[in-house]
């Protein structure tokens, strides 16, 4: 345990920083311009995928969102989608993310209790909340959408419908067909617009322009708005990998066969 005044640490920390020299510019110029190259071919791939996709709702959400927006998502593939895929957009967002014990209970309980605490936080501004929620997670708490409603939340619920279990595609059960999906996946489940509760209008969008245009206009309209985004969780796994490959190839065709890609861990 560290005890510490912030101010003293961090500037005590500054003095014991060497000054960069020529390598260490190099270094951060490289990483710098990978990243940039990296962007550029996410940013071309994806807009030649024209299915509904969790890589490219991650990827147009972080334009969408406006500053001082609030943010909380649920766990599983899409807190790994996001950390892959929200990049490079010049965003202030009011970031919240609990890991539970299996990451699914209280979602949409934990999202009613931030956009409240947001509220009150600053009675005199809009301060919406988007909530990105896998179709399994909301079923587990769908009720509290009634709580959003009868607090009258500024909340956009966002459900990635992907017929649950993506996570599992990753498992070398994925191969065995019949016998992965039965335990592993949740299809058959109750449709999330029966989950929901009555009251509540689900929003489905028909292309990209029209999800665009449902979240800006729910972030702006105003109290609860919940869109479900339709996926299929073995397109998400594999695009996940061909998008990956193809920025680590466009980042090594620049770095050259003398140089080491800084796209790859060590």
């Amino acid at each position: 345990q560290l005890i510490a005044d912030p101010a003293a640490l961090f500037d005590a920390a500054r003095r014991r920083v060497v000054p960069p020299d020529g390598a260490r510019r190099a270094w951060l110029h490289a990483h710098r311009e990978a990243e940039r190259r990296a962007v550029a071919a996410l940013d071309n791939r994806l807009a030649e995928s024209p299915e509904f996709s969790a890589p490219r709702m991650w990827h147009a959400l972080g334009a969408l969102l406006p500053d001082g927006c609030g943010l909380y998502f649920s766990s599983s593939m899409l807190v790994r989608h996001l950390d892959t895929f929200m990049c490079a957009h010049s965003r202030d967002l009011d970031v919240h993310f609990n890991r539970g014990l299996n990451g699914i209970d209280g979602v949409v309980s934990t999202a009613c209790g931030i956009a409240l605490g947001r509220a009150r936080g600053a009675p005199d501004t809009p301060s919406p909340t988007a909530l990105v929620i896998g179709d399994v997670a909301l079923r587990h708490d769908a009720t509290a959408l009634l709580l959003a409603l009868e607090m009258r939340l500024d909340l956009i619920v966002i459900v990635v419908d992907n017929d649950g279990g993506e996570i599992f595609e990753y498992l070398p059960s994925a191969g065995f067909g019949e016998v992965h999906r039965k335990h592993f996946a949740t299809s058959g489940a109750t449709p999330v617009a029966r989950a929901v509760p009555r009251a509540i209008d689900v929003l489905e969008p028909n292309d990209w322009a029209d999800f665009e245009r449902l979240v800006s206009d729910g972030i702006f309209a105003g109290g609860l708005q919940l869109i479900r985004f339709p996926t299929s969780r073995r397109l998400d796994h594999r695009l996940r990998g061909e998008l990956v490959d193809h920025v680590r190839r466009r980042i090594d065709e620049a770095a050259g066969p003398d140089q080491v890609s800084p796209s790859r861990k060590t």
